[in-house]
């Protein structure tokens, strides 16, 4: 697969925007400057009851859980990422922060994929995305902390492009859990779920078709008597005309993964963080 030069959380609202650099990697070029930003029109004011709420405190769950982990992330990275989240920062740093705080814990291990018209999953033998439409799903994509920080590094490099088509990446990640049924040990899942709006392939209506989307991610867990959960984060914008459905889509697929959904723009006190919306399977979180 041949990567451009740069492009499913974190606040850019609400706070300043956050800088970072990556390892060099072969093969991959180095990101341009950004373009002078040019300033957006104001963000109106959502009609009463349509803002959604922030995503429940769970802290302390993440922390404190001894089960055995596999904490998948599947993030957009079709062609409205390049506005919506032009440095990246809700879908790298805030994993970044994420790994430092809990990347020693031997109890968790990790996949990371991203998705536009394609699907791509982080193969961990080979140390690089695979386009999971022309090879398949890789045998080896789980793995520890430092392999998803190198993920991360690749990612970081990445231009968004292409449609948002949702259903090759849900579906990737119910194949990833059937493949690792095979295995002998007992993981549960997590799967952090990111876009930043509507999806290109998934028909009408769509919250519900969605929603059997995720039922299906549930039944290919416990066919092999293991839980997952599902939470979602959307990146768009107020000022967007699809914000609202974009929204309740999100909020349909966390609903339906018994987890929690965030909405970049409603940060809470101190900024987004990656285990403050994750529930753990079989605890019980407050809803939104």
């Amino acid at each position: 697969m041949k990567y451009r030069k740069l492009i499913f959380i974190v606040m850019f609202l609400g706070c300043s925007k956050v800088n970072f650099t990556t390892a060099p990697v072969a093969d991959q070029q180095v990101q341009a400057p950004p373009a002078a930003e040019v300033p957006k029109p104001p963000m109106p004011t959502p009609p009463p009851g349509s803002s959604p709420t922030p995503a429940p405190d769970c802290t302390g769950t993440i922390e404190k859980t001894t089960q055995n982990l596999r904490i998948m992330f599947m993030v957009d990275n079709s062609g409205s990422t390049f506005d919506t989240d032009p440095d990246q920062f809700i879908r790298v740093q805030t994993i970044k922060n994420f790994i430092k705080k809990y990347g020693n814990k031997v109890n968790f291990t990790y996949s990371f994929g991203f998705f536009s018209s394609d699907t791509y999953i982080f193969n961990i033998e080979a140390q690089k995305f695979v386009n999971i439409q022309m090879k398949g799903i890789p045998r080896s994509v789980f793995g520890n902390s430092h392999d998803l920080s190198q993920a991360l590094n690749i990612f970081g490099r990445l231009d968004g492009s292409g449609d948002t088509n949702y259903a090759p990446a849900l579906n990737a990640v119910k194949d990833m859990i059937s493949q690792d049924s095979l295995g002998k040990s007992s993981w549960n899942y997590v799967l952090i779920f990111m876009s930043d709006g509507q999806p290109s392939d998934i028909s009408e209506p769509v919250a519900e078709n969605l929603e059997r989307k995720i039922e299906q991610l549930t039944k290919a867990a416990e066919n092999n008597s293991r839980s997952i959960t599902v939470s979602t984060v959307l990146f768009d914008p107020l000022a967007n005309s699809q914000y609202f459905s974009s929204a309740e889509n999100l909020k349909a697929i966390a609903s339906s993964g018994k987890g929690q959904f965030f909405d970049t723009n409603f940060p809470p006190i101190g900024g987004l963080a990656i285990d403050d919306i994750i529930s753990v399977p079989g605890k019980i979180c407050p809803k939104n």
